[in-house]
């Protein structure tokens, strides 16, 4: 019937807004009776880091795998060397694990400040939300110059010259994810 998508569309959106109520209300709910909510910001900061440095990880990874895959359907030899986008992509998840040891190890129950606190929310939230966009770049660049160095056979002039460009691409885009740890961490160690 016609009135059924209306109907679905209406259902599933006071189902988001209740569930979205209660968790307001449960947030709420946590912060009234807990007096310190320092260590919220600062695990706040490490959800950050974690899900920024995987979710940028996660779509490098399989952005550039579809790259390799093309490549390896017409080239099969030159596979291996074009593994560098995914070791790339996959130090975004270091970066953001690092950050993330790094608050934990450096929350104590017996004193705690809130600006400490917000330290750390600010520390993983640069490493996270750096991440994204750097996950975005390797993928989309390592994706392109897999399937470009697949249509030129290995071994001549032009192929290394792709894989040379490829690996330059390559560093320049994992550079600022490694700009955004070392702030992050500078911004960890305060006190």
């Amino acid at each position: 019937m016609a009135g059924d998508g209306v109907w679905n569309l209406y259902t599933g959106i006071c189902s988001s807004v209740t569930v979205l109520f209660f968790i307001v209300m449960l947030v709420y709910y946590v912060l009234s009776v807990v007096k310190e909510v320092n260590f919220f910001y600062g695990y706040l900061g490490v959800v950050m880091a974690l899900s920024g440095g995987a979710i940028g990880s996660a779509y490098g990874i399989a952005k550039s795998a579809l790259g390799i895959l093309e490549a390896g359907r017409v080239h099969p030899g030159g596979v291996i060397k074009n593994l560098i986008p995914v070791v790339m992509a996959g130090m975004l998840g270091i970066y953001g694990l690092i950050i993330s040891v790094f608050i934990v190890s450096s929350v104590s129950y017996s004193h705690y400040s809130g600006y400490r606190s917000f330290a750390h929310l600010w520390s993983g939230s640069i490493v996270g939300l750096s991440c994204i966009p750097v996950g975005f770049c390797t993928g989309i660049v390592g994706c392109s110059s897999c399937a470009a160095t697949g249509l030129v056979p290995p071994g001549t002039p032009k192929a290394q010259q792709l894989f040379v460009s490829m690996v330059l691409l390559q560093v320049f885009a994992g550079a600022c994810g490694l700009y955004a740890l070392i702030v992050g961490l500078l911004f960890a160690v305060q006190n």
